[in-house]
């Protein structure tokens, strides 16, 4: 709704005229816009790179001091923090679905990773699941996909879920909790990712249904 302070055109109007212009003040200056429709904020895109930007918020105070160093220079070149290069540097690298590194251009090394088992349990409105896989020295991310298509191949849009791989001496073991699903068939698939940025092998599972 516009509010009017004085007639219109004459010395103050805020808030929305129609579809075609927006009113108002800064500094104490009037000024007009044209009406721009709000972008939604949970599309498929959207929620993929907060599930990424999280992860890596996450990730960063768990790097070892030699990862950490690895983005100072950088960091000092682009006069930010070691944080901000790691995140952005990481993000950006998401956005062409590349998987991100713990070191700053870090060489890459290692071989892909694959799923030991796996189980999947479907519920009302919610997806229950666990991964498991073997060697996980280099391991550092693991993602979950789910497509409403058997045997797709993983994109941004499709991924639920990433999270930290656990320890060498840990069982490997990740459990996942998918929430607030529609019912219907849904085909989970599985990476794991090594500190590298080398992606692991797709592991695609058998149906699930949610109720």
């Amino acid at each position: 709704m516009t509010k009017l302070v004085a007639p219109l055109l004459s010395m103050k109007a805020s808030g929305k005229f129609g579809n075609d212009t927006v009113f108002s003040s800064w500094n104490g200056q009037a000024y007009a816009k044209r009406y721009a429709i709000p972008t939604p904020t949970n599309t498929p895109e959207q929620i993929s790179l907060r599930l990424m930007f999280q992860f890596l918020a996450t990730a960063w105070p768990h790097l070892s001091p030699a990862a950490k160093a690895s983005w100072h220079d950088p960091a000092h070149e682009k006069r930010i923090t070691a944080c901000n290069v790691f995140m952005s540097y990481n993000l950006d690298r998401w956005t062409r679905f590349l998987c991100p590194q713990q070191s700053y251009r870090q060489t890459v090394s290692s071989s892909q990773t694959t799923v030991y088992s796996h189980g999947e349990t479907g519920a009302p409105g919610s997806i229950h699941a666990w991964v498991q896989s073997r060697d996980q020295f280099s391991h550092w991310q693991t993602m979950l996909f789910i497509s409403t298509v058997a045997n797709a191949d993983p994109t941004p849009n499709t991924l639920y879920a990433i999270t930290h791989t656990p320890p060498e001496s840990a069982s490997g073991l990740i459990t996942f909790i998918v929430k607030n699903l529609q019912p219907g068939v849904y085909y989970p698939t599985y990476q794991i990712n090594n500190v590298d940025g080398v992606a692991g092998t797709h592991h695609h599972a058998t149906a699930c249904t949610v109720t």
